[in-house]
């Protein structure tokens, strides 16, 4: 169960960072960049420690290492952009939603047909997004469809790991990891470069201090899944990271939510968990 807690504390930790580094960090890509170098050498330490440093990788490893770093990094952008203009609670709230994406893959890809508890999580997840989306008294505005295209990249993300699952070998997944992380990297830096970003020392330190429980979060994710049965782990996983940033949105960084927006964050954790039965 630790590493479960851990793994919770690690996701609210991304966003927060994210948060207080809006005013602190000027050059964005330079932080995803730093971030990443962050990932890329903790995943090198741990690979040391386990002696796996000659194992063998296949072109599996490699090119859907490619294809899932670029989108950590977009999920990573939108992320980032959806906290300054939305504010951390409905960011995280949308990136945990992005479950909904491999769900509807599973059920069109490999056949796996949802169960009834499954069926109703999915309809309240609608409802709720409608709660956030659609309000008498706010005008409607362009920053929340970028809450959708990051519910979006946040899904595809986990699709490609759920592909990964199926095709790669289980033994490989701490070198998918630093594929992805390396590819990430080189993605991110590329931008920085077409940018003209020029580094500054708080960019570096934000993004390596993002980069820690960036790496951690999926580490202990998936000691956790050794430990405990996943339809325990991935429903604490997700609304415990959704319930504890929603308090330190509202509570910290006094962001403030309707009503409408509390029912339909609510509603959220209530379709996570039956999503994950």
């Amino acid at each position: 169960m630790k590493h479960l807690i851990l793994a919770v504390l690690c996701s609210v930790a991304i966003s927060v960072l994210l948060r207080l580094s809006e005013k602190r960090a000027e050059h964005r890509m330079v932080l995803f960049t730093s971030n990443y170098i962050v990932d890329v050498l903790l995943s090198l330490f741990f690979l040391l420690l386990e002696n796996r440093l000659s194992i063998e990788v296949s072109h599996i490893d490699v090119g859907f290492g490619i294809v899932s770093g670029i989108m950590y990094l977009v999920s990573f952008v939108l992320l980032q952009y959806n906290i300054e203009k939305n504010g951390v609670v409905l960011a995280a709230t949308f990136m945990k939603l992005g479950v909904l994406i491999p769900i509807i893959f599973s059920i069109f890809v490999f056949g796996e047909l949802p169960g009834t508890y499954q069926k109703i999580g999915f309809v309240i997840a609608l409802i709720a997004i409608l709660f956030i989306y659609v309000e008498k008294q706010e005008q409607r505005s362009n920053a929340k469809m970028w809450l959708a295209f990051l519910l979006i990249a946040g899904g595809f993300t986990d699709v490609w790991a759920k592909v990964y699952e199926e095709l790669g070998q289980e033994s490989h997944m701490n070198v998918y990891l630093l594929c992805t992380f390396m590819a990430a990297t080189f993605v991110s830096l590329g931008c920085a470069v077409i940018k003209r970003e020029r580094p500054s020392w708080n960019d570096i330190a934000w993004g390596a201090a993002v980069g820690v429980p960036n790496y951690l979060a999926t580490r202990f994710l998936l000691l956790a899944l050794q430990e405990i049965d996943a339809i325990i782990v991935f429903p604490v996983y997700n609304v415990g990271t959704i319930f504890i940033v929603g308090m330190v949105g509202v509570f910290f960084f006094k962001e403030q939510l309707t009503k409408q927006k509390w029912l339909g964050y609510i509603l959220v954790i209530v379709a996570i968990l039956l999503l994950n039965v």
